[in-house]
């Protein structure tokens, strides 16, 4: 069985809900029966619904490494810096963003295999400012990165990435 990847799983739930979807369809099982009376046809909507509500939650990137160009397109903010002769990147996502504070979520990228995630909080009058790292919530993939910011609520504009990261 080949490897279970994100861009694998999120293809099969596209053939599948394909496959089943559509609603003007009879019954498979017995051509006296419409496909709502069918308990078998009713248990592949149940499936139809299952996938629609995969796909939604997964991209078939997900599995694709985090790159400057993708984090730049996706984030709220982004800054790069030169520290020591090494090339860093600040990727902020907005929790909160008034005219007197700031919370966000960094993820600090050096362009390696992972970008370590912090949680800011800005007062943006008097430049005070507090920051927590989330132990172990390093960021490897995309999917990691939209999980992170699902978990904290935090909205994701997608918007150019694909164009922005291509070009």
């Amino acid at each position: 069985m080949p490897k279970q990847t994100a861009t694998n799983i999120v293809k099969s739930a596209e053939r599948l809900l394909e496959q089943w979807s559509g609603g003007n369809w009879t019954c498979r099982c017995d051509p006296d029966f419409s496909a709502d009376q069918c308990e078998n046809c009713r248990l592949s909507d149940e499936i139809c619904d299952v996938t629609q509500a995969y796909l939604a939650e997964h991209k078939a990137d997900d599995d694709t490494p985090v790159t400057w160009e993708w984090l730049k397109a996706v984030s709220h903010d982004w800054i790069a810096k030169e520290i020591d002769g090494s090339f860093f990147g600040w990727a902020s996502f907005f929790l909160v963003n008034d005219k007197d504070h700031q919370v966000r979520l960094d993820i600090v990228w050096d362009g390696s295999e992972y970008g370590v995630t912090d949680l800011v909080s800005l007062e943006k009058h008097n430049g005070d400012s507090q920051a927590v790292e989330l132990v172990n919530s390093w960021v490897k993939t995309r999917g990691d990165v939209r999980r992170l910011c699902r978990a904290l609520g935090i909205i994701m504009e997608e918007r150019n990435a694909e164009s922005e990261a291509s070009e």
